[in-house]
């Protein structure tokens, strides 16, 4: 019987959203599969060191709080990850959404499922992927992107000089909308900026974006044992009012009622950033439409996408299941 790795945790603002998607995975697909594969359990603590197996375990399972305190059992735990036969992550952020995880499988000679570490590394960086994407002909929404430690006048003076107010700021290499926060002008950016840098250890770099009114399309691909691929965009949401903050960022989801020609054309431009940026298995590459003139931008790429509770209901609408993507997912990398 095959048996497949869990990671999960890790020191990244992220943490326990990670340890949220591997308890979803384990409640609605692994403990489905429990006949077909041998499933052990690896948190990385905040200190990214690996937990016991014990209370990795326990943490899945809930006989643990994932606010409990760790003791780190790091190498026999790496030893142990070793002789699995396929690792899935759950990984977030900066703590293994930047490829590092998958080097770690590469040098233990291990396949993990997802994507590979460049096109890990290229989409948390979002400068980068940004580049890329315009490279392809795809356009992005204008943007500038700053230093933390950059002087103050200088970057409201760039601000009014190019994308002006309102403005969107969000860290370079984090998920999650974690530190993100919309200045509507100079005032309240100042303000939020100083705020934000302060209390965000994890980012040396910040974009700044020209604010568009959008709703954003959320475009899940994967593929299947053959190759082929399945896209769904149907989950498509838009920002609440008063909702931006340094703690996040709430969304009310919405139906897709975009024309049919401009959904194929997001769909399009999909499916040539996962082949661009070197993705395989599968990935969510996230699109703005401008409401008042339907113009599309690339807003980023999510390697290790949560899915959660949503993003189950719409496979069951497509006709398959948590379980049986998770299987899929598997049989590709064994």
């Amino acid at each position: 019987m095959p048996t497949v790795g869990i990671v999960f945790g890790g020191a990244s603002t992220e943490y326990r959203e990670s340890i949220r998607a591997a308890r979803t995975l384990y409640q609605n697909a692994l403990r489905k599969l429990g006949s077909r594969y041998r499933f052990k359990y690896y948190l990385l603590t905040r200190s990214n060191k690996f937990a016991s197996a014990e209370f990795s375990e326990g943490i899945i399972k809930k006989t643990i709080s994932k606010k409990s305190k760790p003791r780190d059992a790091n190498y026999n735990r790496v030893s142990s990850l070793a002789r699995v036969d396929v690792i899935y992550s759950t990984l977030m952020g900066t703590s293994g959404e930047n490829g590092n995880v998958m080097g770690l499988a590469d040098i233990l000679d291990v396949p993990i499922i997802g994507c590979g570490i460049l096109a890990s590394a290229l989409s948390l960086d979002k400068r980068l992927s940004k580049v890329l994407a315009e490279s392809a002909s795809i356009p992005v929404v204008e943007y500038l992107y700053v230093e933390k430690n950059a002087d103050l006048r200088a970057i409201v003076d760039k601000i009014n000089k190019t994308v002006e107010f309102p403005c969107f700021v969000k860290p370079n290499n984090l998920g999650t909308c974690a530190y993100a926060f919309k200045a509507e002008n100079a005032s309240e950016f100042k303000h939020k900026w100083e705020e934000t840098v302060r209390s965000n250890s994890y980012s040396d770099g910040y974009l700044i974006e020209k604010f568009v009114p959008n709703i954003e399309v959320r475009v899940f691909l994967y593929q299947d044992l053959n190759g082929d691929f399945h896209v769904n965009d149907r989950y498509v949401t838009t920002l609440k009012d008063g909702a931006i903050g340094s703690g996040g960022v709430l969304f009310d989801h919405v139906k897709n009622k975009l024309p049919d020609s401009l959904r194929k054309r997001i769909v399009r431009y999909a499916m040539r950033i996962f082949k661009l940026f070197g993705m395989k298995d599968y990935a969510r590459i996230d699109f703005f439409v401008e409401k008042s003139t339907h113009t599309i931008y690339f807003n980023e790429a999510n390697t290790q996408p949560h899915i959660g509770y949503f993003g189950i209901q719409l496979m069951k609408e497509d006709g398959s299941s948590y379980a049986e993507f998770i299987d899929t997912m598997i049989q590709r990398n064994l």
